[in-house]
Protein backbone atom coordinates (compact mmCIF):
# COMPACT_ATOMS: atom_id res chain seq x y z
CA UNK A 1 0.00 0.00 0.00
CA UNK A 2 1.02 3.36 -0.71
CA UNK A 3 0.18 7.35 0.37
CA UNK A 4 -0.66 8.36 -2.85
CA UNK A 5 -2.72 8.58 -4.93
CA UNK A 6 -6.00 8.26 -2.65
CA UNK A 7 -9.34 9.41 -1.44
CA UNK A 8 -10.39 11.70 1.01
CA UNK A 9 -13.90 11.87 1.38
CA UNK A 10 -16.11 13.71 3.82
CA UNK A 11 -19.74 13.07 4.96
CA UNK A 12 -22.90 14.13 7.25
CA UNK A 13 -26.59 13.21 7.42
CA UNK A 14 -28.52 15.50 5.02
CA UNK A 15 -31.72 15.71 3.98
CA UNK A 16 -31.16 13.65 0.89
CA UNK A 17 -28.33 12.10 -0.56
CA UNK A 18 -26.01 14.78 -2.24
CA UNK A 19 -23.19 13.73 -4.15
CA UNK A 20 -20.15 16.15 -4.85
CA UNK A 21 -17.35 15.08 -6.98
CA UNK A 22 -16.05 14.81 -10.53
CA UNK A 23 -18.93 13.80 -13.02
CA UNK A 24 -16.78 10.63 -13.44
CA UNK A 25 -16.25 9.62 -9.98
CA UNK A 26 -20.03 11.14 -9.13
CA UNK A 27 -21.13 8.03 -11.13
CA UNK A 28 -18.70 5.54 -8.96
CA UNK A 29 -20.26 6.97 -6.15
CA UNK A 30 -23.95 6.55 -6.98
CA UNK A 31 -23.46 2.55 -8.03
CA UNK A 32 -21.28 2.12 -4.53
CA UNK A 33 -24.27 3.94 -2.96
CA UNK A 34 -27.36 1.82 -4.42
CA UNK A 35 -25.31 -1.44 -3.57
CA UNK A 36 -24.81 -0.47 0.08
CA UNK A 37 -28.87 0.88 0.23
CA UNK A 38 -30.00 -2.53 -1.20
CA UNK A 39 -33.64 -3.02 -0.71
CA UNK A 40 -32.22 -7.07 0.21
CA UNK A 41 -29.49 -5.70 2.82
CA UNK A 42 -29.41 -7.68 6.16
CA UNK A 43 -26.97 -4.44 7.77
CA UNK A 44 -28.07 -0.83 9.06
CA UNK A 45 -29.07 1.52 5.96
CA UNK A 46 -27.64 4.50 6.93
CA UNK A 47 -29.71 7.80 6.61
CA UNK A 48 -29.47 10.07 3.59
CA UNK A 49 -25.96 11.89 3.40
CA UNK A 50 -24.11 14.40 2.03
CA UNK A 51 -20.76 12.82 0.22
CA UNK A 52 -17.91 15.21 -0.57
CA UNK A 53 -15.37 13.61 -2.40
CA UNK A 54 -12.21 16.12 -1.45
CA UNK A 55 -8.93 14.25 -3.71
CA UNK A 56 -9.39 11.54 -5.62
CA UNK A 57 -7.31 8.47 -6.88
CA UNK A 58 -7.41 7.79 -11.49
CA UNK A 59 -9.86 4.84 -11.96
CA UNK A 60 -8.68 1.77 -14.08
CA UNK A 61 -5.03 2.83 -14.28
CA UNK A 62 -3.76 0.01 -12.15
CA UNK A 63 -4.03 1.22 -8.58
CA UNK A 64 -6.74 -0.49 -7.50
CA UNK A 65 -8.72 2.68 -7.28
CA UNK A 66 -12.47 1.22 -6.99
CA UNK A 67 -12.12 -1.02 -4.15
CA UNK A 68 -10.53 1.78 -1.72
CA UNK A 69 -12.97 3.94 -2.50
CA UNK A 70 -15.99 1.37 -1.72
CA UNK A 71 -14.13 0.32 1.21
CA UNK A 72 -13.79 4.02 2.31
CA UNK A 73 -17.49 4.65 1.42
CA UNK A 74 -18.93 1.76 3.42
CA UNK A 75 -16.41 2.57 6.12
CA UNK A 76 -18.09 6.17 6.44
CA UNK A 77 -21.73 4.63 5.37
CA UNK A 78 -21.15 2.23 8.31
CA UNK A 79 -20.08 5.20 11.28
CA UNK A 80 -23.25 7.37 9.91
CA UNK A 81 -25.49 4.24 10.15
CA UNK A 82 -24.41 4.22 14.11
CA UNK A 83 -22.11 1.06 13.87
CA UNK A 84 -18.72 0.97 15.24
CA UNK A 85 -17.43 -2.48 14.74
CA UNK A 86 -17.50 -4.10 11.26
CA UNK A 87 -14.77 -6.64 9.65
CA UNK A 88 -12.86 -5.43 6.74
CA UNK A 89 -14.85 -8.27 5.13
CA UNK A 90 -18.43 -7.27 5.65
CA UNK A 91 -18.02 -3.84 4.69
CA UNK A 92 -16.54 -5.31 1.16
CA UNK A 93 -19.57 -7.23 0.83
CA UNK A 94 -21.73 -4.54 1.25
CA UNK A 95 -20.34 -2.85 -1.69
CA UNK A 96 -19.44 -5.69 -3.68
CA UNK A 97 -15.63 -5.88 -3.59
CA UNK A 98 -12.93 -8.27 -2.82
CA UNK A 99 -14.76 -10.86 -5.13
CA UNK A 100 -11.49 -11.54 -7.12
CA UNK A 101 -8.51 -10.54 -5.10
CA UNK A 102 -8.93 -8.98 -1.62
CA UNK A 103 -5.83 -7.45 -1.64
CA UNK A 104 -7.58 -4.26 -1.54
CA UNK A 105 -9.78 -5.07 1.26
CA UNK A 106 -7.16 -6.39 3.69
CA UNK A 107 -4.73 -3.30 2.52
CA UNK A 108 -8.14 -0.73 3.63
CA UNK A 109 -7.42 -2.21 7.11
CA UNK A 110 -3.94 -3.08 7.26
CA UNK A 111 -1.69 -0.85 4.94
CA UNK A 112 2.27 -2.26 4.60
CA UNK A 113 3.10 -5.16 2.15
CA UNK A 114 0.55 -8.13 1.73
CA UNK A 115 0.65 -11.80 0.90
CA UNK A 116 -3.09 -12.97 0.13
CA UNK A 117 -2.75 -17.06 -0.63
CA UNK A 118 -5.94 -16.42 -2.87
CA UNK A 119 -9.95 -18.30 -2.46
CA UNK A 120 -10.55 -20.92 -0.58
CA UNK A 121 -14.32 -21.19 -2.09
CA UNK A 122 -16.52 -19.39 -4.37
CA UNK A 123 -18.08 -17.39 -2.30
CA UNK A 124 -15.45 -16.46 0.19
CA UNK A 125 -12.66 -14.02 0.09
CA UNK A 126 -8.54 -14.29 -0.14
CA UNK A 127 -6.79 -15.35 2.69
CA UNK A 128 -4.14 -12.70 4.29
CA UNK A 129 -1.11 -15.13 5.10
CA UNK A 130 1.45 -12.34 5.43
CA UNK A 131 2.08 -8.93 6.10
CA UNK A 132 5.46 -6.64 6.99
CA UNK A 133 5.60 -3.06 6.75
CA UNK A 134 7.64 -1.77 3.82
CA UNK A 135 10.90 -0.03 4.17
CA UNK A 136 9.80 3.48 5.30
CA UNK A 137 12.54 5.14 3.15
CA UNK A 138 12.27 3.33 0.07
CA UNK A 139 9.82 5.26 -2.51
CA UNK A 140 8.03 4.02 -5.40
CA UNK A 141 8.07 5.80 -8.51
CA UNK A 142 4.38 5.00 -10.28
CA UNK A 143 4.65 5.94 -14.25
CA UNK A 144 1.88 5.89 -16.25
CA UNK A 145 1.23 6.84 -19.87
CA UNK A 146 -0.97 10.03 -20.67
CA UNK A 147 -5.20 9.18 -21.02
CA UNK A 148 -4.52 5.31 -21.30
CA UNK A 149 -6.24 2.54 -19.32
CA UNK A 150 -5.94 -0.67 -18.43
CA UNK A 151 -9.36 -3.06 -18.34
CA UNK A 152 -12.29 -2.98 -16.17
CA UNK A 153 -15.57 -3.75 -15.66
CA UNK A 154 -17.42 -6.14 -18.79
CA UNK A 155 -14.08 -6.24 -20.86
CA UNK A 156 -11.74 -7.79 -17.82
CA UNK A 157 -14.09 -10.22 -16.96
CA UNK A 158 -14.21 -11.18 -20.62
CA UNK A 159 -10.40 -11.10 -20.42
CA UNK A 160 -10.22 -13.47 -17.53
CA UNK A 161 -12.70 -15.92 -19.52
CA UNK A 162 -9.82 -15.88 -22.17
CA UNK A 163 -7.23 -16.60 -19.96
CA UNK A 164 -6.03 -20.56 -19.67
CA UNK A 165 -6.07 -21.57 -16.10
CA UNK A 166 -2.08 -20.45 -14.40
CA UNK A 167 -0.07 -23.88 -14.62
CA UNK A 168 0.76 -25.55 -11.48
CA UNK A 169 4.53 -24.23 -12.22
CA UNK A 170 4.05 -20.86 -12.87
CA UNK A 171 1.97 -20.89 -9.71
CA UNK A 172 4.87 -22.47 -8.04
CA UNK A 173 7.49 -19.93 -9.16
CA UNK A 174 5.59 -17.48 -7.97
CA UNK A 175 5.22 -18.50 -4.73
CA UNK A 176 8.84 -19.35 -4.44
CA UNK A 177 9.67 -15.80 -5.70
CA UNK A 178 7.02 -14.36 -2.69
CA UNK A 179 7.84 -16.61 0.13
CA UNK A 180 11.71 -17.47 -0.31
CA UNK A 181 13.19 -14.10 -1.58
CA UNK A 182 10.60 -10.90 -1.82
CA UNK A 183 9.38 -11.24 2.20
CA UNK A 184 12.84 -11.86 3.59
CA UNK A 185 14.24 -9.61 1.04
CA UNK A 186 12.00 -6.52 3.04
CA UNK A 187 12.36 -7.76 6.47
CA UNK A 188 16.16 -7.66 6.06
CA UNK A 189 15.86 -4.48 4.12
CA UNK A 190 17.72 -5.46 1.63
CA UNK A 191 16.56 -3.23 -1.44
CA UNK A 192 18.51 -5.27 -3.94
CA UNK A 193 17.18 -8.62 -3.37
CA UNK A 194 13.75 -6.99 -2.95
CA UNK A 195 14.17 -4.74 -6.44
CA UNK A 196 15.39 -8.29 -8.49
CA UNK A 197 12.08 -10.20 -7.03
CA UNK A 198 9.46 -7.43 -7.23
CA UNK A 199 11.09 -7.37 -11.06
CA UNK A 200 11.43 -11.67 -11.59
CA UNK A 201 7.45 -11.73 -9.88
CA UNK A 202 6.15 -9.05 -11.99
CA UNK A 203 7.39 -10.34 -15.58
CA UNK A 204 6.22 -13.92 -15.13
CA UNK A 205 2.44 -12.69 -14.55
CA UNK A 206 2.90 -10.42 -17.45
CA UNK A 207 4.15 -13.12 -19.26
CA UNK A 208 1.44 -14.81 -18.46
CA UNK A 209 -1.72 -12.16 -19.18
CA UNK A 210 0.53 -11.61 -22.88
CA UNK A 211 -1.96 -13.15 -24.70
CA UNK A 212 -4.48 -10.98 -23.69
CA UNK A 213 -2.43 -7.32 -23.06
CA UNK A 214 0.13 -7.88 -25.90
CA UNK A 215 2.92 -8.02 -24.02
CA UNK A 216 4.84 -8.28 -20.46
CA UNK A 217 3.01 -4.55 -20.03
CA UNK A 218 0.22 -3.59 -21.61
CA UNK A 219 0.94 -0.15 -22.70
CA UNK A 220 3.99 0.13 -25.44
CA UNK A 221 4.89 2.65 -24.46
CA UNK A 222 5.50 1.17 -21.11
CA UNK A 223 7.23 -1.56 -22.26
CA UNK A 224 9.63 0.69 -23.85
CA UNK A 225 10.11 2.82 -20.37
CA UNK A 226 11.03 -1.11 -18.82
CA UNK A 227 13.84 -1.79 -21.76
CA UNK A 228 15.45 1.64 -20.90
CA UNK A 229 15.55 1.26 -17.24
CA UNK A 230 16.44 -2.44 -17.14
CA UNK A 231 19.17 -1.31 -19.40
CA UNK A 232 20.27 1.43 -17.23
CA UNK A 233 20.83 -0.51 -14.34
CA UNK A 234 17.16 0.19 -12.55
CA UNK A 235 16.49 -3.42 -11.21
CA UNK A 236 12.77 -2.96 -9.66
CA UNK A 237 9.85 -2.40 -12.25
CA UNK A 238 7.08 -4.08 -12.97
CA UNK A 239 3.60 -3.45 -13.96
CA UNK A 240 0.56 -2.95 -11.62
CA UNK A 241 -2.40 -5.09 -12.05
CA UNK A 242 -3.96 -4.47 -16.10
CA UNK A 243 -1.58 -1.36 -16.07
CA UNK A 244 -1.03 0.97 -17.64
CA UNK A 245 0.70 1.92 -14.40
CA UNK A 246 4.11 0.74 -13.72
CA UNK A 247 6.06 0.70 -10.29
CA UNK A 248 9.86 1.71 -10.17
CA UNK A 249 11.27 0.37 -6.55
CA UNK A 250 13.66 3.08 -5.68
CA UNK A 251 16.36 3.45 -2.52
CA UNK A 252 14.87 6.86 -1.28
CA UNK A 253 13.60 10.33 -2.73
CA UNK A 254 17.25 11.10 -4.43
CA UNK A 255 17.12 7.68 -6.10
CA UNK A 256 13.22 8.28 -7.81
CA UNK A 257 14.58 11.84 -9.13
CA UNK A 258 17.46 10.76 -10.72
CA UNK A 259 15.44 7.65 -12.37
CA UNK A 260 12.73 10.48 -13.30
CA UNK A 261 15.41 12.58 -14.82
CA UNK A 262 16.53 9.80 -16.54
CA UNK A 263 13.76 9.25 -18.36
CA UNK A 264 12.91 12.96 -19.21
CA UNK A 265 16.40 13.17 -20.70
CA UNK A 266 15.23 10.29 -23.07
CA UNK A 267 12.17 12.33 -24.44
CA UNK A 268 9.67 10.06 -22.15
CA UNK A 269 6.67 12.10 -21.95
CA UNK A 270 4.92 10.49 -18.54
CA UNK A 271 2.53 11.25 -16.12
CA UNK A 272 4.53 10.01 -12.38
CA UNK A 273 4.31 10.22 -9.13
CA UNK A 274 6.77 9.15 -5.75
CA UNK A 275 4.90 7.47 -3.45
CA UNK A 276 6.04 6.55 0.21
CA UNK A 277 4.66 3.01 1.66
CA UNK A 278 2.19 3.15 3.52
CA UNK A 279 1.91 0.79 6.75
CA UNK A 280 -0.93 1.72 8.52
CA UNK A 281 -4.72 1.62 7.55
CA UNK A 282 -7.27 4.45 6.59
CA UNK A 283 -7.49 7.18 8.33
CA UNK A 284 -10.51 8.12 10.17
CA UNK A 285 -11.14 12.17 11.22
CA UNK A 286 -14.20 13.36 13.45
CA UNK A 287 -14.59 16.86 14.91
CA UNK A 288 -12.05 17.53 16.97
CA UNK A 289 -10.68 13.68 16.78
CA UNK A 290 -7.61 11.94 14.74
CA UNK A 291 -8.02 8.15 14.55
CA UNK A 292 -4.79 6.96 13.08
CA UNK A 293 -6.70 3.84 11.73
CA UNK A 294 -9.94 2.29 11.12
CA UNK A 295 -10.95 0.62 14.30
CA UNK A 296 -12.27 -2.57 12.89
CA UNK A 297 -13.34 -6.22 14.94
CA UNK A 298 -9.87 -7.44 14.51
CA UNK A 299 -11.41 -10.99 15.05
CA UNK A 300 -13.70 -11.15 12.85
CA UNK A 301 -10.91 -9.41 10.32
CA UNK A 302 -8.77 -12.43 9.97
CA UNK A 303 -6.08 -10.32 12.31
CA UNK A 304 -2.84 -12.03 11.36
CA UNK A 305 -0.52 -9.68 14.18
CA UNK A 306 2.13 -6.77 13.50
Amino acid sequence: MIDQPGWVIRLQPARTDLIQSSPRVHDKVVQLLALYRSPTADWTVPPPCRIEVLSESPLHVGFGSGTQLGMALAQALSLIAGESRVSPEQLARRVSRGKRSALGMHGFHRGGLLVESGKSTVEGVGTLVSRLDFPPSWRILLLRPREKEGLSGTEEIKAFSRLEPMSVATTGDLCRVVLMELLPAVQNVDFQSASESIHEFGRKVGEYFAPIQGGVFSDPQMQRVYELLRRSGVQGICQSSWGPVAAVICRNEDHAAEILARLQSAGEDLLHTVAAPLNSGAALEFPGILSPSVEFDTEEANDVGQ
